[in-house]
């Protein structure tokens, strides 16, 4: 019973459409012979809810797969340089794709002058670059300076 009970649930995350009638009906091409009380009740211990609910609801795990290789990360660092003026910050702007795990290099700056910080000093750097798919490039980028005035 626990390799049917298995199975159902397995055919009720994979096909979030499928009501108890086609779960049964798809059983039954297997050879299994399953009520439709059966199937409700191993889909209720489950913690899966009827058809029509569960195919409004998307999990993270299936939004993740669904998604995977549109997402992306970003972030800024910093490195201290030594140069003839002395010890010097650079800040760096990158993007990494999380899918192949490629970085990319947006900006690099020695005066980072944004009027915001965090997430939105990004979203505005890259809007105001034109850069509409930055997890997808897969070359090196020259950008303008990461300098923008108050």
């Amino acid at each position: 019973m626990q390799k049917i009970s298995a199975l159902i649930v397995r055919m009720a995350q994979d096909n979030p459409g499928w009501g108890y009638t086609r779960i049964q009906g798809a059983l039954g091409n297997l050879g299994h012979r399953v009520g439709l009380g059966t199937v409700a009740n191993v889909l209720k211990r489950s913690g899966i809810e009827p058809s029509p609910e569960r195919s409004k609801r998307t999990t993270w795990s299936t939004f993740l797969k669904a998604h995977w290789k549109l997402l992306a990360a970003s972030d800024f660092l910093t490195a201290e340089v030594w140069t003839m003026k002395g010890l010097v910050t650079h800040y760096l702007l990158f993007v990494i794709n999380l899918a192949d795990r490629v970085v990319d290099i947006v900006g690099i700056t020695t005066r980072p002058v944004l009027s915001r910080s965090g997430v939105m000093s990004s979203l505005e750097f890259l809007d105001r670059t034109a850069f509409s798919c930055v997890p997808l490039m897969k070359r090196s980028v020259s950008t303008p300076n990461l300098v923008r005035h108050a």
